[in-house]
């Protein structure tokens, strides 16, 4: 969800709601599959649980996928998850 930086009733409202863990686990996923420059074309999947980035991507063209996980630390997983990506991209020979 998202609003205007200066709506301050509205960010009050959604602050009640907000979940830190899943805003986190959701902002993983998103950093890995931005790096990735993913759009709905693009085979690949990342998910969150328990401190475990799980990945996949694909290249149907040539046939092969990568298969990847890593434990996220408590700082800086959004990084952890762009390196991941890279180095996926990397293994697949797009990188």
């Amino acid at each position: 969800v998202e609003c205007l930086g200066d709506d301050a009733a509205t960010i009050a409202v959604l602050a009640a709601v907000d979940h830190a863990a899943t805003r986190r686990d959701v902002q993983v996923e998103r950093a890995f599959l931005a790096t990735l420059g993913s759009g709905c074309s693009l085979p690949v999947g990342a998910h969150v649980a328990d401190g475990v980035l799980r990945a996949f991507l694909a290249d149907p063209e040539r046939g092969r996928h990568v298969q990847r996980s890593v434990s996220l630390p408590p700082a800086d997983a959004v990084s952890v998850a762009r390196d991941l990506a890279a180095a996926m991209q990397c293994e697949l020979g797009d990188g």
